[in-house]
């Protein structure tokens, strides 16, 4: 049976790198594919910049901490980071908001930390494969922060541009608007979406160089 890389089932052999860029906000990439499992990311150790870890772990050491903002790459289930996720779930930090499109699975993907309750809140487009995502929503145990599939990834590129916000025609006159500015621009009604500015961002990508570039 085959599936996306790192998924369950897959046959053969898997080798993992992990990179972390750099930008101002640190982001990680989980890069996994038939290679020896490293990590990239930006830090100073002597006077060289070392960009490229044995593991998912030492990558996001110094960058986690209780209450921040993830934005964590992925579409269902393919090109999800994870040994990003893992590392995370072990590392034992909580009240996270994560921004992605979906939750993943009850034992994939997000789904690992929805099962340890170390998301607080979820900014997503879809997440209906996800039961514990359901239980935990409906008990009031986690916050749920709706877009529209195409507003989440523009947020997410506003928020890596600088953009504080934008104004687009996607929701007006849904649920989806309701407490949200409006404006007016050549007699079309648009709504204001906010730029997400994650504290960390983690992704997966085929192919990268030692420099970070995915």
């Amino acid at each position: 049976m085959f599936g996306p890389p790192g998924f369950p089932g897959r046959r053969g052999r898997r080798r993992r790198r992990v990179w972390r860029t750099g930008s101002s906000r640190p982001a990680c990439v989980d890069f996994g594919f038939f290679v020896r499992q490293t990590v990239c990311r930006d830090s100073c150790r002597g006077n060289a910049l070392t960009k490229i870890y044995a593991n998912a772990a030492d990558a996001l050491d110094g960058l986690l901490r209780d209450g921040i903002l993830i934005a964590a790459g992925g579409f269902g289930l393919c090109g999800i980071p994870e040994l990003l996720i893992q590392a995370v779930r072990d590392s034992g930090v909580k009240d996270l908001t994560v921004a992605s499109n979906n939750a993943g699975v009850d034992t994939f993907g997000l789904g690992l930390l929805m099962q340890t309750r170390q998301i607080r809140k979820m900014m997503s487009s879809y997440v209906g494969e996800n039961d514990l995502f359901m239980q935990q929503y409906l008990s009031d145990e986690l916050e749920v922060e709706f877009n529209p599939q195409g507003t989440l990834a523009e947020r997410m590129r506003a928020g890596g541009c600088g953009i504080p916000a934008f104004y687009t025609k996607t929701g007006v006159g849904t649920l989806v608007a309701e407490g949200k500015e409006h404006k007016e621009f050549d007699g079309e009604t648009y709504i204001m979406e906010k730029g997400i500015f994650a504290d960390l961002s983690i992704v997966k990508a085929w192919k990268a160089d030692e420099t970070g570039n995915c």
